[in-house]
């Protein structure tokens, strides 16, 4: 990509944003064959435990949020030319939406 080279600024976010998206894949990876069935997916503490599920549950917010990162990145490269703006919005993005699917892997793993 063109733009990369372009803005330090969105090379900065792509980067972070592969370095949660890995972090989170890998912390995945080494702890889900450790976790028994019933995953605890959401806790609350008026009503306890509110969602359950298995593991291809944990592996698709991974997947979840590396889809939605990458048609973030393609639709900010869409809009570079027209309103930059709108791209440092979307790759800003990414790195929040990596950053909590992060928090969230770590927070199930913990959980269970």
């Amino acid at each position: 990509m063109r733009i990369l080279r372009k803005e330090p600024l969105l090379s900065t976010f792509v980067i972070l944003t592969i370095v949660f998206l890995l972090a989170s894949f890998f912390m995945v990876y080494l702890n889900v064959g450790e976790l028994s069935y019933p995953l605890i997916l959401h806790f609350s503490s008026y009503f306890g435990v509110d969602a359950v599920g298995g593991r291809g549950s944990v592996w698709g917010i991974v997947a979840i949020a590396a889809l939605v990162a990458i048609l973030n990145a393609f639709i900010g490269a869409t809009f570079f030319y027209r309103e930059r703006v709108l791209t440092y919005l979307f790759f800003a993005t990414n790195v929040l939406i990596a950053l909590l699917s992060l928090v969230a892997v770590a927070n199930i793993i913990a959980l269970n």
